[in-house]
């Protein structure tokens, strides 16, 4: 008969996970200060100070506060102090949905700093606690760490909650700045005050605005409203709340802010700040070299809440949730990318209209001015002096340029492919060029007599014609100026 034994075993976990994990959920330090905001607007914060000085840095917020249970949870890890409440918080005048879900946003400060304090009062009590990381990892396992929090009475009127972050890391306020004006949670009855060394008053942060562009609204028509013009709707299959937010086709590429890309919200809080190309592949989109760096887009998707990484920094790419919104996104600018393609080309069309042919005509006439192909069209088609130039579209097998019966009225065939061609690759310069090489060809064949006689009038009216071109650009006859 064999003797069995039986041991219960223990899984724990090591203190310095706790600086592996900082590094992996945050690779980018100044993430540190969108989960610290994060907290004040959950805590139903209406005002959140942030001091950055050489040696510390304080985050305070006039928010809910914590009584020393709470306090005890906050450092709770993946279990998040929100845990027990429901998703939408009340206090004075404020009700908001919480984003906090994951409870592991306090590691970051394990990046910044080698200790910190916290402090939150609420009916006269004020509870503290002390971190510090070095302490901490002088434990082998994370529950040998015994971690002090106490209580006292307090003078301390209202509520809130105060970190003080010691021994940090070098920091650029300015960046600091620049990632809480993009990333901020955006939400009513909300500010976040900055100030540091330097400052000589604190700066209230606004979440950063779009550029200006052709914007296209995203969200959901009330029963009986009109559809505006830019309008996209925010419903889609497979989400329970509607997408709302812009799509803004900026006029070039370096528009005000020169961002560009799909940044989503959830719940107010920015996802994709530092990877905002994540999101989509434009080089699979419809004219995606028409519009990939002019596509600038905010979007609220408070229903990807279910489909974030554990970080908040990027989505679980194959959630059922973010595999609709994805479906609906390429749909949308599939869409809106052909809409604006056709309307940059009606755009480009009239001020082809609208200019080229004054900037053909200008040359020829000049052309038209060279002593030897004067005094021919003199005696044999005066009205070539005063010729006028249109654009038409005569289709790609007609001539690429015709001369009327009268000789008054030169066409330029926009349809022919050497016109497209040279347009494509020149700009209006290409269409230019070639249309004063089209128009020299068709005068210089009205013109002549012989197959001499035409070479001698194209030679001389192409005398420097590169030249001629480059001096002119796109002036007018009359009082025109060089653009």
């Amino acid at each position: 008969m064999t003797n069995s034994y039986t041991d219960e075993g223990i899984i724990r976990v090591g203190t310095k996970i706790i600086r592996n994990l900082s590094t992996t959920f945050y690779p980018n330090t100044r993430m540190v200060f969108d989960e610290l905001i994060t907290n004040s607007r959950d805590a139903l914060a209406k005002n959140v100070w942030v001091d950055i000085q050489d040696d510390y840095i304080t985050i305070e917020d006039d928010g809910i506060g914590m009584s020393k249970n709470e306090l005890t949870r906050f450092f709770y890890i993946s279990y998040p102090a929100t845990a027990e409440m429901e998703p939408t918080r009340s206090f004075r005048d404020i009700k908001r949905r919480l984003i906090g879900q994951f409870g592991i946003g306090k590691l970051s400060l394990y990046q910044i700093c080698k200790y910190f304090e916290i402090e939150s009062w609420r009916d006269g009590i004020l509870s503290k606690a002390r971190f510090d990381f070095s302490e901490f990892e002088e434990n082998t396992f994370v529950d040998d760490f015994r971690l002090n929090v106490t209580s006292e009475k307090t003078a301390k009127a209202g509520s809130g909650t105060k970190i003080t972050l010691f021994e940090i890391k070098k920091l650029n306020p300015v960046d600091i700045k620049r990632e809480l004006m993009s990333t901020m949670p955006i939400v009513d009855k909300f500010a976040v005050h900055i100030k540091w060394k330097g400052l000589l008053k604190p700066i209230t942060i606004v979440s950063a605005l779009p550029p200006n562009g052709s914007v296209y609204t995203v969200g959901v028509l009330g029963k009986g409203s009109r559809k505006p013009q830019k309008f996209v709707d925010g419903n889609v299959k497979g989400l329970n709340s509607p997408i709302e937010g812009k799509i803004i086709y900026k006029p070039s590429e370096r528009s005000e802010t020169g961002r560009s890309g799909i940044y989503v919200r959830v719940l107010g809080r920015l996802v994709n700040y530092d990877n905002p190309d994540s999101i989509i592949n434009f080089s699979s989109l419809t004219h995606a070299r028409q519009f990939a760096r002019k596509i600038y887009a905010e979007l609220n998707v408070d229903d990807l809440n279910d489909a974030l990484q554990t970080n908040r920094a990027g989505f679980v790419i194959d959630h059922p949730k973010y595999v609709a919104f994805m479906k609906w996104l390429r749909g949308v600018l599939n869409e809106l990318n052909e809409k604006e393609y056709q309307n940059w080309v009606s755009i480009k069309e009239k001020h082809e209209v609208a200019t080229l042919p004054t900037a053909i005509q200008d040359n020829l006439l000049d052309m038209l001015e060279r002593p030897f192909v004067k005094e021919v069209a003199t005696k044999r088609i005066p009205a070539l002096l005063k010729i006028r130039v249109e654009l038409k579209k005569e289709g790609k097998t007609a001539p690429e340029a015709t001369l009327n019966k009268a000789g008054n009225v030169l066409n330029v065939n926009t349809l022919h492919p050497l016109y497209e061609v040279s347009r494509s690759e020149g700009g209006m310069w290409g269409a230019l060029y070639h249309s004063v090489k089209a128009g020299t060809v068709a005068i210089a064949v009205r013109l002549a007599q012989s197959l001499g006689e035409f070479k001698e009038i194209y030679d001389n009216m192409l005398i420097e014609d590169v030249e001629q071109i480059s001096k002119h650009r796109f002036k007018g006859r009359k009082g025109g100026k060089k653009k």
